[in-house]
């Protein structure tokens, strides 16, 4: 493999490291902070911001147990031992390049349908957790008490998030500092209705099993709303997955059929810089596609 780029990819994976290993020592002087009180340690696990609370939402969100560093230290794993592989069998610079690429494509994608699926599971329980709190409401049960029983029909991230909202009451937070931290952690609108809700009754009172009857409907409508949209889109997210992979398929075909077509782009410093340009105008053009389509959380 060329040296310079050798360089390159060492220099990124090393930038990489250094990076997740600040922030995971940040984040250990955080905690060591959090756990001088014991109150504040339970009830306020909030999503560390920057990079790291990115990282550790979209995990969450994808029901993994990974860590930023943990993950850094897989993708570097496998770097390397594509690297290795490449080099035993005398693979061609491009097409270890291809190789990688490819993976860690596939990767993210599957990462992020299942983050995906994850969420909408999520979304989808709401409107009948909204609603056995209304219910529970009409039974004179108390909110705690309501979060656990909802808690025992919820299923999967959620079942954790309301099980951990009935420690924080039990722990003396209010209802609305809870759902409101609980909206904050999942990032999703519907919850932020629900929070707005239980903040409203707690100020001026009135009926709350109507309120959350309504909020039911609303959840569902916003469901059914969502269903129609992603109907509506799904062209434009066709287009996308059929347009992305176009470039680099013809490029490794190239690669496959007349490889001194393409030599230029490993051999020369321009047709370096010109490679990097086309996968850079690639990747935005991917992601300006996806972002027009994408839907509201």
């Amino acid at each position: 493999m060329d040296a310079a780029l050798w360089g390159v990819v060492v220099g990124v994976v090393l930038l990489a490291a250094g990076r997740a290993v600040w922030l995971q020592l940040r984040r250990g002087r955080a905690l060591q902070e959090l756990e001088s009180d014991p109150v504040l340690s339970a009830v306020l696990p909030e999503e560390v911001g920057g990079l790291e609370g990115y990282l550790l939402r979209f995990f969450a969100e994808a029901e993994l147990n990974w860590t930023p560093i943990g993950a850094l230290g897989g993708i570097s794993s496998l770097i390397a031992f594509l690297y290795l592989l490449a080099a035993i069998v005398e693979l061609p610079d491009g097409w270890f390049l291809f190789l990688l690429v490819f993976l860690l494509g596939i990767i993210g994608a599957v990462l992020v349908l299942r983050r995906n699926r994850r969420l909408n599971e999520f979304r989808m329980q709401l409107p009948d957790v909204v609603s056995l709190l209304a219910r529970s409401s009409r039974a004179g049960l108390e909110f705690g008490e309501a979060l656990e029983l909802c808690a025992k029909m919820a299923r999967g991230r959620l079942q954790g998030e309301l099980h951990h909202c009935r420690n924080q009451l039990s722990l003396g937070r209010t209802v609305s500092g809870t759902m409101e931290s609980l909206a904050r952690r999942a990032q999703l609108r519907e919850l932020g209705l629900l929070a707005a809700v239980l903040s409203v009754h707690r100020q001026t009172g009135g009926a709350l099993a109507d309120a959350l009857d309504r909020l039911s409907q609303l959840l569902r409508d916003r469901i059914q709303f969502r269903r129609q949209m992603l109907a509506a889109s799904s062209g434009g997210r066709l287009s996308a997955v059929l347009i992305a992979p176009a470039a680099p398929l013809l490029f490794a075909a190239l690669l496959l059929i007349n490889p001194e077509h393409v030599e230029v782009f490993f051999t020369t410093g321009i047709g370096r810089s010109f490679l990097a340009l086309g996968v850079l105008l690639n990747a935005v053009g991917v992601v300006w596609i996806l972002g027009l389509i994408k839907m509201p959380r």
